[in-house]
């Protein structure tokens, strides 16, 4: 699927082929249409209608809202706990991503990498134009009639999509991995009602961020922070005060508070690097720690609101406690 500085995943090539079900298919060739004709504001017959996406994937499903008003639709989501409103024009080709958490947002094209890699329509929309598209006939989702195209590379199955013909847009999308489904993405619940084009502007306050400034600040880091910042969407989240043993090479995230007072001690030979985050975006590293040092917190910097804690050498218990 978005920073005074909004983090959105800056992903490295290796990581992009992990990411999502959807970007399966693109890696196929690098690494979620031909193009539709969308019906102009002023048509007779514009397109108007809000719906819930779901997203079925490894297991896991998301709901979120979605509405279209004939060029534009958007949908909001939360992703790795931050509250995103995408909003997509694709009239002029672009998308908007706002993060509530830092009340910014950038601006891409809809064919950019970080669209494509974010958004299951854009990336669909994109990919018929790299692989072969075979129509199956109509079949109706949810009561709606659609033509049923599959996409393929070199005879290999790759997406099924449904396109729903009264809104020239896919309601349902399925990615293959290899021969087994591996994602599935559905408009449901979808509801035909007017909506202004105020609903597809941007929030109030949100301040616009260069996503050139994004990058250079991700490609200034040193190596072995650029390694944590791509690990800790997956690290274990705990909140103080817990014991937890730990090897060189482990993660964990540490929810911060304002008011806050924490302290961490670890046993035995180690060494330990503090690192603090806001809204999963690297703000300063902390101080690195060894041996029965103990490392106590009562601020973060910069609106900071978790501290990484990651193991860079030894087997030992970290304590982290909570001080009133």
């Amino acid at each position: 699927m978005f920073e005074a500085e909004v983090k959105f995943k800056i992903m490295e090539k290796e990581t992009i082929m992990r990411y999502q079900a959807l970007k399966t298919s693109v890696i196929l060739l690098f690494t979620f249409f031909i193009p539709v004709t969308f019906l102009t504001p002023g048509s007779a017959s514009a397109v108007s209608f809000s719906a819930d996406m779901v997203m079925h994937m490894e297991g896991k499903t998301t709901k979120s809202k979605f509405y279209l008003l004939n060029h534009q639709y958007r949908y909001d989501t939360v992703e790795d706990g931050k509250r995103l409103r995408v909003i997509v024009d694709r009239r002029a080709g672009k998308t908007r991503i706002f993060d509530f958490g830092q009340r910014a947002y950038f601006e891409v094209a809809n064919n950019d990498m970080q669209s494509l890699l974010n958004n299951p329509f854009e990336a669909h929309f994109y990919m018929t134009t790299l692989y072969d598209v075979t129509s199956e006939g109509e079949e109706r989702i949810g009561g709606i009639l659609c033509g049923k195209k599959v996409l393929t590379m070199q005879g290999q199955k790759v997406q099924t999509a449904w396109i729903a013909e009264k809104y020239q847009f896919p309601i349902k999308l399925i990615n293959y991995k290899g021969k087994k489904q591996h994602m599935l993405v559905e408009l449901i619940n979808i509801k035909e009602n007017p909506l202004g084009t105020e609903f597809f502007k941007p929030p109030h306050g949100f301040q616009l961020v260069k996503t050139e400034q994004i990058r250079k600040e991700q490609m200034s880091l040193p190596k072995w922070l650029k390694e944590v910042v791509k690990k800790v969407p997956k690290a274990l989240v705990l909140t103080p005060s817990f014991e937890r043993r730990m090897a060189a090479g482990d993660m964990i995230r540490v929810k911060f508070r304002e008011g806050m007072v924490v302290s961490f001690k670890a046993t035995g030979d180690n060494l330990v690097e503090y690192i603090a985050f806001r809204e999963g975006r690297f703000i300063k590293v902390l101080g690195t720690f060894g041996g029965r040092a103990e490392a106590r917190f009562s601020s973060l910097p910069d609106g900071a609101d978790e501290i990484v804690v990651l193991a860079k050498k030894g087997r030992f218990t970290l304590r982290a406690k909570l001080i009133e």
